[in-house]
């Protein structure tokens, strides 16, 4: 499992006091192409989506993690 030095999603938002939008758009890019990965390559579901399950590595890069 990769370091993910900068927190999650949600903890950004609070710490921020919100999430602008381009990074918001990025982020959700990202999360989404995380998901379509599990879903179509690995067979997998994600049953638990939401910001608290999206870390953040050193570069703020978004990671889906906690995957059943």
């Amino acid at each position: 499992m990769e370091f993910a030095g900068n927190g999650d999603l949600s903890g950004y938002a609070k710490k921020h006091k919100g999430i602008n939008e381009p990074l918001a758009c990025k982020w959700f890019f990202q999360a989404s192409s995380g998901l379509s990965y599990l879903h179509e390559i690995l067979k997998t579901c994600h049953r638990d989506i939401k910001l608290d399950n999206i870390l953040l590595d050193a570069n703020y890069i978004a990671k889906v993690w906690e995957f059943k």
